[in-house]
């Protein structure tokens, strides 16, 4: 940053407040914020895959998938380097929010006239590619707003970016709701999409405003080489696990008809919303161990160690659970005509534990100033996602898109496990392995009753069984859930 000066606003740094006894704290807002997008999302698709049927929802996805293969393009890592910048100089919030936006508005122009060039050369059709000029005008504006959500993410007001994403979600369901009520076309329901992403953007910034008072923000370049330079790492890891996650629809609509991609997405939006509950731990870590690694490492590895702590403790549960509930949790969602999303899901569900764990992981990395390993290993990762696809795609369709998906992220837990040596030291073996036990003895639970009891109530059985063994091995205390739910500090 040679060349700037950090403007006269001791204020901002006062609002910051970076201490690890705030993670959980910072943890259930962003669940609350994540679980209300996700409800208000899980209610969207609920309706909108019995509107579209499989074919209908097949184009929404690719429209989806092929810009948000690009959209790693629009933020190209300057998001997470901000928050990371900004939580160890809190005085650099203007200049680097200022700097981050004009960087980004040039890279977003980029993203969408790249989307459509390449739906071009995929030979989509004119509606199609119109869909997807829509849906990525609609990520554009969402991408911009992270900006303001990085910042606001950095002062550790959680509550606020819970707040603008729930309110561009609940706006994009009304809108999309209303679109199905009038019998509208997919052309709208795009534009439903573009509205929720605005008003996200007005949240975000009203939000920010609010908290550090003028943005004084202007269009400006100065530092943008040596901003790039620490953003790259970031940006690039984005790129290659976008690849990773959205290549294999992009590839299944070429070789596939489109109801078979529509059951694949299907599957694959179950395992994606399980997300929101790995976001907000990763959330609430990263600004404090951006701030803690150099200065307090022994401090910092604690962070670390219980941030993959908690999220095994959700996730293995999670995807055990998602196996043995595969078929019910399709037909809830979807209904019948997407019955064949469950054995997709059965694949699917072993990703779940893996993509909690390589979450925490990288992003941990990422926080110590190591993303330049994270990068390495999300490119390997995506050139043997896209070879693994195009072996498989061809001989088995989407049930080889979902292997390659798993064995993906199995590959990508074990190059990260590798990167952490001497950075972290993780010692969570007796806990992963109590996890387990507890996970195995509520799926024989479940297994036992569900002929007896059905499917939901066995569910529910699984659940408590896991949660007293959680309580009883002291995997997580009643002072843990109080410490979350009764925070001791007022936001």
């Amino acid at each position: 940053m040679q060349g700037m000066t950090p403007s006269n606003s001791p204020h901002i740094s006062d609002k910051i407040d970076i201490r690890p006894d705030r993670i959980s704290k910072n943890s259930l807002w962003i669940f609350l914020g994540l679980a209300g997008t996700a409800s208000m999302y899980l209610v969207t698709i609920f309706f909108l895959t019995r509107y579209l049927g499989p074919e209908g929802f097949g184009l929404y996805s690719v429209a989806l998938s092929l810009a948000g293969l690009f959209l790693p393009i629009a933020d190209m890592g300057f998001d997470l380097h901000m928050t990371r910048t900004i939580s160890a100089n809190p005085q650099w919030l203007r200049q680097e929010l200022s700097g981050t936006i004009s960087a980004k508005l040039i890279f977003t122009i980029a993203f969408w006239f790249l989307t459509l060039f390449t739906a071009f050369l995929l030979g989509y059709s004119l509606v199609l590619i119109g869909y997807t000029a829509l849906m990525g005008l609609s990520l554009s504006i969402g991408s911009m707003a992270q900006a303001f959500i990085g910042a606001i993410r950095a002062l550790q007001k959680m509550r606020y970016e819970s707040i603008s994403l729930f309110a561009g979600r609940i706006v994009t369901m009304i809108c999309i709701l209303l679109m199905i009520a009038l019998k509208s076309g997919l052309t709208l329901i795009m534009v439903a999409h573009i509205t929720g992403s605005i008003a996200g953007f007005v949240f975000a910034l009203y939000f920010l405003k609010s908290q550090i008072g003028k943005l004084d923000l202007r269009f400006a370049l100065a530092g943008f080489m040596a901003r790039f330079k620490g953003a790259l790492p970031f940006g690039l890891t984005a790129i290659f696990v976008a690849v990773y996650f959205r290549i294999d629809t992009v590839m299944l609509s070429k070789i596939v008809e489109a109801g078979e991609v529509g059951l694949y997405n299907a599957a694959y939006n179950i395992v994606l919303a399980s997300m929101i509950l790995s976001t907000p731990i990763v959330v609430a870590v990263f600004p404090v161990l951006s701030s803690l690694y150099k200065t307090q490492r022994e401090q910092a590895n604690e962070v670390f160690r219980q941030g993959l702590k908690y999220s095994l403790i959700i996730a293995l549960p999670l995807g055990t659970g998602t196996l043995l509930m595969a078929n019910p949790a399709v037909r809830l969602a979807y209904g019948s005509e997407f019955s064949g999303s469950a054995v997709l899901l059965v694949i699917l569900s072993g990703t779940i534990p893996l993509l909690f764990a390589t979450n925490v992981l990288g992003n941990s990395l990422g926080a110590a100033g190591y993303q330049v390993r994270v990068a390495a290993v999300a490119l390997f990762n995506a050139l043997f996602n896209v070879a693994l696809n195009l072996i498989l795609i061809p001989r088995i369709g989407a049930r080889g898109a979902a292997i390659a998906t798993l064995s993906t992220e199995a590959l990508g837990i074990l190059q990260l496990l590798i990167m952490l040596r001497g950075i972290y030291s993780i010692s969570i073996l007796t806990d992963f392995l109590k996890i387990c036990l507890g996970c195995a003895v509520s799926a024989a639970m479940f297994l036992l009753f569900k002929d007896s009891l059905g499917v939901w109530p066995a569910a529910a059985l699984f659940a408590t069984v896991y949660a007293a063994l959680a309580l009883s091995f002291r995997l997580v205390s009643i002072s843990n859930i109080k410490d979350m739910l009764l925070p001791r500090e007022a936001d």
